[in-house]
């Protein structure tokens, strides 16, 4: 759904100023993530990312501070707002048209193939939830809406998939939730063990776990994350909001990966491992935090050989 950059004003009035109208069909940080279509409204509250709404291609709108309009201006030819805050205003506006327009709306029955399993204590709800072939769901799981989960994938006991985002911003002081209004697929043959929590993605995009994936108990997945194939990922887990992991990928017990953060094919995270960089294909790192292993044993070798006093 298109909406125009003017509808903000029956949302914030003259909190905001409308210098030129656009159209957008969908909310984006500036780096393109948590988008879910391609012509994109995002904020900007300093001229240090200008470069970055030069290079992004994809955005058709801009919310932006008074002070930094005619730098904007200078290359940006889309819709442009302006207002005193508008990370704030960004999201009071996402969570206008998710409350009082169709704007996220994509209503369908819930569909179960018939020869899937599902234990009776399972809630699910009537809408908005698609559950494939031969899939097993079982005892006290939880399943949001905007959930789809592919065909002979396991998902055990406890879990919560489609949970709200831990997504929050300022709102003249005070912490105000952005709605969650994405989703998650989860692909075919999946294994999800006890006690995981997947988040829904949170401006209309969705997490995902890629086929062939599985991943032990009391992981949190967090909103946006996008898991490729044939990942292993051990229990304790934590994978913060828009983290990609790309396939083939080994997370050890007890890491850690912050948001944005990518991971290449054939990776390997050491157990305990809080990663704050993006790692490269074909490696391995290790430490908090993380670095490439080879270098993580040189250091642990070098500081066990020294004697203390």
């Amino acid at each position: 759904m298109i909406i125009k950059l003017s509808k903000i004003l029956e949302t914030l009035g003259d909190e905001v100023k409308l210098i030129k109208d656009g159209e957008f069909n969908s909310f984006s940080l500036l780096n393109g993530k948590l988008k879910r279509n391609n012509m994109l409204l995002v904020y900007i509250e300093s001229e240090e990312y200008i470069p970055e709404l030069i290079e992004n291609k994809e955005i058709t709108c801009v919310i932006c501070r008074d002070e930094i309009l005619n730098e904007v201006k200078k290359v940006f030819t889309g819709g442009i707002v302006v207002s005193k805050k508008p990370r704030a205003d960004f999201f009071m506006f996402h969570n206008y048209l998710n409350r009082n327009t169709e704007f996220y709306k994509n209503h369908y029955d819930t569909h179960i193939d018939s020869s899937a399993y599902i234990d009776g204590s399972v809630k699910i709800p009537k809408r908005n939830v698609v559950i494939g072939k031969n899939t097993k769901i079982m005892a006290n799981v939880i399943i949001h809406e905007n959930t789809t989960i592919g065909d002979n994938v396991i998902i055990r006991e406890g879990s919560v998939i489609g949970s709200p985002a831990f997504y929050y911003f300022d709102c003249n002081g005070n912490n105000e939730a952005v709605d969650s209004v994405g989703g998650v697929i989860i692909e075919n043959n999946v294994e999800l063990h006890p006690n995981i929590v997947v988040c829904k993605g949170v401006l209309g995009g969705n997490t995902e776990i890629g086929k062939y994936t599985k991943i032990d108990s009391n992981c949190y997945i967090a909103h946006d994350v996008k898991i490729g194939e044939n990942c292993i990922i051990t229990n304790n887990v934590i994978l913060a909001g828009a983290v990609v992991i790309n396939k083939n990928v080994f997370i050890g017990v007890g890491a850690n990966i912050v948001p944005l953060i990518t991971v290449g094919e054939n990776c390997k995270i050491s157990a305990g491992s809080v990663v704050t960089k993006d790692v490269e294909d074909n490696s391995q790192v290790s430490g908090n935090f993380a670095v490439p292993h080879h270098k993580f044993i040189k250091f642990i070798k070098k500081i066990s050989e020294e004697k203390f006093i």
